[in-house]
């Protein structure tokens, strides 16, 4: 495979040269390496601490790791196979597409996510791949990348426990402002709107988010029935249609 000057403008003819080259001569390239790893043990530090720490690096580590537990047992962990579909290309590619999506945002928590290796210790900012089922494998619907925090936080729980969880505490939610507000003495009318929503502004000061739609939804909903009643009242009060 010869190479000429008008071949080496093309970035497609370059990058299919270097893998021929590489493949040819890959014996003699390695030992080449391995000589000066030898003879520049600080150097060969400085370049793995900078890989370990770039976005590219720190994502193909992940790979390979996961790679190994999915494959291989691990020292006193009792060893269950996980299906892997992805190449290491793939995974890359996945991780871009989301970062596409979210920005370098945790899609569960929104923190910053990081790439931070070699400080002895785990950074929970850092980015981890989480299997939204556990235990269905890492593949292109089955996987996320997230904060570490969130995803030791949120270990084996399976979306339908998350939805278990969700439907438990609106519930709670839902009996707790029916206590705190006594929702089933409020009446609102033409005559005294101005005067709830000016309570309602004092009031959601001190609440959550959460609370507030909730106790939105709940009076929404009230007055919506009170309606209804009030229609099927005049309905009956109005006899049948002649």
């Amino acid at each position: 495979m010869k190479k000429t000057r008008q071949d080496s403008r093309d970035p497609v003819y370059v990058s299919a040269y270097n893998k021929y080259y590489h493949k040819k001569n890959r014996e003699r390239i390695l030992q080449k390496q391995k000589e000066w790893r030898t003879k520049n043990p600080e150097r060969k530090k400085q370049q793995a601490t900078k890989w370990n720490n770039s976005e590219r690096g720190f994502i193909m580590n992940m790979y390979t790791s996961i790679r190994q537990r999915c494959t291989k047992p691990q020292q006193n962990r009792k060893f269950i196979p996980v299906k892997l579909t992805f190449t290491k290309e793939e995974f890359w590619n996945h991780w871009v597409a989301q970062k596409m999506r979210y920005g370098m945002r945790c899609p569960y928590s929104k923190v910053e996510m990081t790439f931070i290796r070699g400080k002895g210790k785990k950074i929970p900012t850092n980015v981890s791949a989480d299997q939204i089922w556990p235990g269905k494998g890492y593949t292109p619907e089955n996987i996320v990348f997230c904060s570490s925090l969130f995803n030791n936080n949120k270990a084996s729980i399976t979306p339908d426990g998350c939805q278990a969880v969700v439907d438990i505490y609106e519930d709670r939610m839902k009996e707790t402002m029916f206590r705190k507000f006594n929702l089933e003495q409020i009446i609102i009318d033409d005559d005294n709107i101005h005067h709830y929503r000016k309570a309602f502004k004092e009031m959601r000061k001190g609440l959550t988010p959460l609370e507030i739609k909730t106790f939105i939804k709940l009076t929404y909903n009230k007055m919506m029935k009170e309606k209804e009643e009030e229609q099927k009242r005049k309905a009956i009060y109005a006899g049948p249609k002649k």
